[in-house]
């Protein structure tokens, strides 16, 4: 059988990519990709597995490579890495099935209480992301059926993960460039594509 064959057989097989694409995948993050190269090799490959099966783009924003916190393996503290579909691969991967249109809308502090519970703080950030799909909007018109868009939510918490090797709450992170409130936004849009869309 020739190597053309076996190619277009894994594809069928697994309609994950072939082997051959995910090795080069990984090959390029780990000498491209900020954090890569220090993360655990599982999720290195599980990154590239992801971005060959969903032809995401891992060098624009659509998928990272990411350390979350710490956690203790045995009597050592290591560090948690994950891979993390960012907010430009949903975006794009929703838009490939349908037009979108989203509205932000901040939370009172008596939803944020309902939302956190014993969490809350008074500086936590909630947002509220109301999400149109469009075709479905025009198919509930034409059928003379009440359309409800999908609603999601994203917060900013100042008590975000607690870390028992220094005993205290840290907040969420903020990238560079961006503000808390961006970040609530972000995670709620997440939210709402997630449900709007069967990514």
């Amino acid at each position: 059988m020739s190597d053309t064959a076996i190619v277009k057989r894994e594809e069928r097989e697994t309609h994950l990519g072939n082997r051959q694409e995910i090795a080069q995948i990984h090959s390029r993050l780990l000498s491209m990709m900020p954090g890569a190269a220090d993360a655990p090799p599982d999720v290195v490959w599980a990154a590239a597995q992801l971005a060959v099966a969903h032809r995401l783009n891992p060098f624009n924003g659509e998928l990272y490579i990411i350390k979350v916190g710490s956690k203790k393996v045995g009597d050592e503290w290591v560090g948690d890495w994950r891979t993390h579909i960012g907010i430009k691969g949903l975006r794009r991967k929703a838009r490939e099935r349908a037009n979108y249109v989203t509205k932000f809308v901040a939370l009172t502090a008596d939803e944020l209480k309902a939302h956190r519970r014993d969490d809350f703080d008074a500086k936590d950030i909630g947002v509220r992301c109301i999400l149109y799909r469009l075709d479905v909007a025009r198919e509930c018109k034409n059928l003379g059926i009440d359309y409800e868009p999908v609603t999601g939510y994203g917060f900013w918490r100042v008590k975000a993960q607690f870390h028992k090797k220094n005993n205290e709450w840290m907040p969420d992170g903020i990238p560079n460039t961006w503000s808390a409130q961006m970040v609530a936004e972000k995670r709620a849009e997440i939210n709402a594509i997630k449900q709007a869309f069967d990514l």
